[in-house]
């Protein structure tokens, strides 16, 4: 209870045929935003190396909790694509093998093998690359994409708003010259693969 409290989590406890099971309660988010949900999983190693009940907790106690890759030494940042985000999504122990997979979106300016490497150092454990799906980066003082601006500007009247990037994947990608823009207008909830999601009809 005092850990729950530390965190601001949610939480419970059940001791069932002499085995406590621990529930600790999350908050979902897009892996590309993070910080905006709670890692259920990061803050039950946390715990679990807090009370010395696992050495595998241990190892890996702050490593997760961390949403730009601090603690897994492959923390990176430039302009104009900003921080590299971290997030472990699936864990799993059977008692003997472990496995996480964590999903890392990086800045264009950086190699995938950058990254690997440094988690091999740091982490001390068998790792592999899943899949490194390659930052798809335009440059925004391009004709192409200062035309999708005039057209953004004419059909809205906003002229404040510059190009961003932002750490989702899009279809954009599996084109050789696209990028993705318009699904969440200025001033809206940003419901995007949250519970309820819906869209104005009026914006699209």
């Amino acid at each position: 209870n005092s850990f729950l409290k530390e965190f601001g989590l949610k939480g419970s406890y059940e001791v069932k045929d002499s085995k406590t099971y621990l529930t600790l309660v999350g908050v979902a988010a897009h892996a590309s935003t993070p910080w905006l949900g709670v890692n259920a999983l990061a803050y039950g190693l946390k715990f679990l190396a807090e009370q010395n009940i696992s050495l595998l907790a241990k190892h890996f106690n702050d490593k997760f909790v961390n949403y730009y890759g601090e603690g897994l030494g492959v923390n990176y940042e430039s302009e104009p694509m900003g921080k590299l985000t971290m997030n472990i999504g699936l864990g799993r122990y059977d008692g003997k093998t472990y496995k996480f997979i964590i999903d890392i979106r990086y800045p264009h300016d950086l190699k995938g093998e950058w990254i690997t490497s440094r988690l091999d150092k740091h982490i001390l454990h068998d790792g592999q690359c899943l899949r490194d799906s390659v930052p798809l980066y335009v440059d925004p003082n391009s004709p192409f994409i200062q035309t999708l601006l005039k057209v953004y500007q004419e059909c809205t009247g906003d002229n404040e708003r510059l190009p961003m990037t932002i750490g989702g994947g899009t279809y954009a990608r599996s084109l050789k010259k696209a990028v993705a823009f318009g699904p969440m207008m200025p001033g809206r909830e940003d419901v995007v693969h949250q519970v309820d999601e819906y869209a104005y009809i009026d914006d699209l």
